[in-house]
């Protein structure tokens, strides 16, 4: 009896981290999981691609940034089962602190709402940062990322394809996206076209479909844009402001690099100059 119980203790405290070849290793924080979450699970499968599911064939890696700064927030947000509407919450199935660290936070095959049109065969990466559409992503989180779809890729060898986030367009090319929601869609920027750039590079040579340079800045002064059309506050850097006005004026958006000058200006007299 007292073997059994040290044998069984032993392979839950391997189940809590595993190590896999290249040092790769992965810590197990689960979020809550529940029979109300699976049944969330169906009913945006159902309403979204017409599909009775709650797990998935992985056919897809997609690279998110969190928009926060710690990945405890991170974690905080993905914890519950639903969002403020009652429908099923946003989460994907690993997040990366800005150190590297893995963190597994589903089932790998589980569905989780992470990207609309693929998530119904898409595994989710969040990297924590990009807060205020800063790419800042670290060295410690890219190496993370190339080990951590380096395991996923031999593991499923139906994965096909790695993409960013804002990437989301393009990848409509692979004739995976799926979306029944009339006008269900989203501009996003992230992880950033330097943090894609430096994934396809490491992993040149694995077999996988990545997809060339999208007008990334292009989505990211959009974005910027509408974000302070719609607050009448931002945090937005002053370098991070400068830097999207000298974007717009190379683009001939000549309203918008006046607003954003405007804007670095106003930001730079709250804060210094800085």
């Amino acid at each position: 009896m007292i073997r059994k119980t040290l044998f069984l203790l032993l392979v839950s405290l391997f189940l809590m981290t595993e190590t896999f070849a290249g040092g790769l290793q992965i810590i197990d924080k689960p979020i809550r999981w529940s029979d109300f979450r699976e049944q969330l699970i169906r009913e945006y499968a159902a309403a979204h691609y017409n599909l009775e599911q709650i797990d998935i064939i992985p056919k897809a890696v997609v690279v998110h940034w969190t928009a926060s700064s710690t990945w405890e927030s991170a974690y905080k947000h993905f914890y519950n089962e639903t969002r403020a509407d009652g429908t099923l919450n946003v989460a994907s199935h690993f997040l990366v602190s800005r150190d590297g660290r893995i963190y597994r936070l589903t089932p790998e095959t589980a569905l989780n709402r992470h990207i609309i049109g693929y998530n119904w065969c898409a595994i989710g990466i969040e990297n924590v940062g990009g807060v205020n559409g800063v790419e800042d992503l670290t060295d410690a989180q890219l190496e993370a990322n190339v080990e951590l779809i380096k395991y996923l890729h031999k593991k499923y060898a139906t994965i096909s394809y790695v993409f960013g986030h804002y990437q989301q367009d393009a990848a409509k090319s692979s004739g995976l996206y799926i979306e029944n929601v009339p006008n269900y869609r989203s501009e996003k920027i992230d992880p950033g076209h330097i943090f894609m750039t430096a994934l396809k590079s490491r992993l040149q040579g694995e077999g996988l479909k990545f997809y060339e340079k999208v007008a990334c800045k292009v989505k990211a002064l959009n974005f910027m844009i509408t974000r302070m059309m719609l607050r009448s506050r931002f945090s937005i850097s002053t370098d991070v402001l400068k830097g999207y006005c000298k974007f717009a004026i190379q683009k001939g958006r000549l309203l918008a690099a006046s607003l954003l000058c405007v804007l670095s200006f106003i930001s730079g007299q709250k804060h210094g100059g800085k």
